[in-house]
């Protein structure tokens, strides 16, 4: 009787001691400045990508630095014809890794597209894109695209 006893016992104070460790206040981590530099330029490329499925010049072009490499007045002339000559287009975008070196945020991607032209043919393509942002205050700009960038295909 007394095991049985001593067995309830260790049961029920089990019990209520995972109850209590339970509502114990946890620990709060704050994200790191790089974690959160990461997650910001991955949204800015999916922003992007939105954008460029929407056939919105704006949208693509805001989050792009003036200084951009492959330079801003030739990729925007590549969005106006791309919007001119695709009705449709999809992007199937995605991201392998982020790398951060000094102000600069490279997402590394690799993306399938698919661009419908006026006549109802579809274009396909595939490509791997480094997209290279450079931290400018509250935002970020992309200033860079190593590789096969999905934005802007018409030459």
């Amino acid at each position: 009787m007394f095991l049985k006893s001593f067995s309830r016992f260790l049961l029920l104070s089990f019990i209520l001691l995972a109850a209590l460790s339970a509502c114990a206040k946890k620990q709060v981590v704050k994200p790191s400045e790089e974690s959160i530099n990461a997650k910001h330029a991955v949204k800015d490329v999916g922003e992007m990508q939105a954008a460029y499925e929407a056939k919105d010049i704006k949208g693509v072009l805001s989050h792009v630095s003036q200084d951009y490499a492959r330079g801003y007045a030739e990729l925007d002339t590549s969005l106006r014809k791309d919007f001119d000559a695709y009705d449709n287009i999809s992007i199937d975008l995605r991201t392998d890794r982020v790398e951060i070196e000094g102000d600069k945020v490279k997402v590394v991607s690799h993306w399938f597209g698919k661009w419908r032209d006026k006549l109802g043919k579809d274009h396909q393509a595939r490509g791997n894109a480094d997209f290279v942002f450079r931290e400018t205050g509250a935002s970020f700009q992309l200033v860079d695209v190593v590789g096969d960038s999905p934005f802007g295909i018409s030459r």
